[in-house]
């Protein structure tokens, strides 16, 4: 079992509650773990992701999510 002392929450949302915006959260998520990925490491407490079709502006976003945590 981990024990932790501390943590940071980084909270990220979307302004707009319709479906279609749930989706665009679900795809950034999907592309954000991506880019974890590709730099060689599983988040450690991601238990389940969905994916869907990211198009650029996915990708801005995730990269910029990334940039917060050097990725």
């Amino acid at each position: 079992m981990i024990r932790y002392k501390a943590a940071i929450l980084h909270v990220w949302c979307h302004d707009d509650a319709t479906d279609n915006a749930c989706l665009d959260i679900e795809t950034v998520e999907a592309e954000v773990v991506f880019l974890i990925r590709s730099a060689g490491q599983w988040p450690l407490f991601q238990t389940e992701i969905h994916f869907h079709e990211s198009n650029e502006e996915h990708r801005r976003i995730a990269k910029e999510i990334g940039k917060t945590f050097g990725i």
